[in-house]
């Protein structure tokens, strides 16, 4: 645990610059999974449905929600981008 700095089991850990995770622009000092909330899953998940379902309307949303799911679908078309270069 302690090579990936997992912030469960060292909350209170200085954080140094050295990457414990990386994947093409985007870099963790700490680990990702650590951080990640309840309600950032559910984000993921919401987004998840909503590509399933077509990407349709997102009205049937409250803002927060559209607003990461909006976020969620500008990172995954940046993805899929990058892989088709």
């Amino acid at each position: 645990m302690r090579i990936r700095k997992c912030a469960w089991a060292f909350p209170h850990e200085t954080i140094d610059k050295k990457a414990v995770w990386a994947r093409k622009s985007v870099t963790c000092q700490r680990c990702p999974k650590s951080i990640a909330t309840a309600e950032s899953l559910t984000y993921l998940e919401q987004f998840g449905v909503w590509k399933q379902l077509g990407g349709q309307s997102l009205w049937e949303f409250d803002a927060k929600t559209a607003d990461a799911v909006i976020l969620l679908d500008h990172e995954w078309r940046k993805e899929g981008e990058k892989d088709e270069q």
